[in-house]
């Protein structure tokens, strides 16, 4: 083969490598960011129904106390934002901020969560909040807001930075494969 062809083709396939892997890499993060932000969502759910049956068990035996004592230490974490106990009337019987307890909530967020049957996942994204809704029956709804923003840390950009590393090396190798052809 003509030794000009060969050096043409070998840097026209490596720069064809290069913008492959550059394009997995960008996959590869959003990919992973993605999955994460959804584990993240799945494990702020269990949360929400643990807590949710907690409160339901403690409100049936009269025993609110235990689900403010509760909600004052879920208040420290910064992937909250706000925890309640909404009554059927749209108060809120229950609140991480305590100046927010007995403050009537209304609106789309506040309506859908009163007539969720089941758990209900309801993304704010105006507010950057995931909110979690828990169904406590006669007690009312256990409304839990988590900062979406936590939930995507981009853990997954540094494996697209790991990828798109390597692409630049190879580019770098460039020199050293054109030296090769002129041999």
């Amino acid at each position: 083969m003509h030794p000009v062809r060969t050096g043409w083709f070998r840097r026209a396939a490596l720069a064809m490598i290069l913008a492959l892997l550059g394009l997995a890499s960008l996959w590869c993060g959003w990919t992973a960011s993605s999955l994460s932000r959804e584990a993240r969502i799945r494990t702020w759910t269990l949360e929400a129904a643990e807590i949710g049956a907690f409160a339901r068990a403690a409100l049936a035996r009269g025993n609110d106390l235990l689900v403010v004592e509760r909600f004052s230490r879920l208040s420290r974490r910064d992937d909250i934002a706000f925890m309640m106990v909404m009554d059927a009337e749209g108060k809120a019987r229950l609140h991480t901020d305590v100046a927010q307890t007995g403050k009537a909530f209304a609106g789309v967020y506040a309506d859908r969560a009163a007539a969720a049957a089941d758990i209900l996942v309801q993304p704010e994204s105006a507010a950057g909040l995931l909110e979690i809704d828990f169904p406590l029956g006669s007690a009312g709804v256990l409304r839990a807001g988590f900062v979406s923003g936590s939930a995507t840390p981009g853990d997954g950009w540094m494996w697209a930075g790991l990828g798109l590393a390597l692409a630049g090396m190879l580019l770098s190798a460039l020199p050293a494969l054109r030296a090769a052809d002129k041999l």
